[in-house]
């Protein structure tokens, strides 16, 4: 690999990737920043140890890659979603610590995904559907009040998304707006 092969680019702070924001405090501060960690405490750690608004990383430029031929750019064309079917979504943090943030894990049809959670990102519709779908029961703590005769137990049961989530962009819902 050559000098020509890698080039500079400079991101805004408020722009950049969980991962631009990992790689940069690494290799530039030494601070090690969790892959699975939500994209506004990755910006706050940065931020806590570097004055600058934009952040520079080596990258490799990809435009020297040769496409792929054949077979397998018939396979990648083929497993590429549509754009039109991809909706821009946010799963919500599920708190503060990290194992709690774990991916989202959906599969449609044996194929699964990982998606992350507090971060915008862009998702096949099948697994928005999935993530619609994935539901558990929360059944509400009935409390006990002697004097009414109640002893308490679980309530009446009520569904709740597993993954809460929201979409931001559907580019069907606009072309039907």
């Amino acid at each position: 690999m050559t000098s020509n092969d890698i080039k500079k680019i400079t991101v805004p702070i408020d722009a950049a990737t969980t991962e631009q924001l990992a790689e940069f405090a690494q290799a530039s501060l030494g601070i090690e920043i969790k892959p699975r960690t939500p994209v506004h405490i990755a910006r706050a750690k940065v931020l806590k140890a570097h004055s600058g608004d934009t952040i520079t990383l080596l990258q490799r430029d990809t435009a020297q890659v040769p496409a792929p031929a054949g077979a397998a750019a018939a396979l990648n064309q083929a497993m590429a979603p549509d754009s039109k079917d991809m909706l821009r979504i946010f799963i919500q943090p599920a708190g503060d610590e990290d194992e709690e943030n774990e991916p989202a894990f959906v599969s449609v049809n044996g194929k699964a995904m990982l998606i992350p959670r507090g971060e915008e990102v862009l998702v096949p519709r099948p697994y928005v559907e999935a993530l619609r779908d994935a539901v558990r029961y929360f059944f509400p703590e009935v409390k006990v009040d002697p004097l009414k005769g109640e002893i308490g137990g679980l309530g009446k049961p009520r569904e709740v998304l597993t993954y809460p989530f929201q979409v931001i962009h559907d580019p069907a819902a606009a072309r039907a707006a």
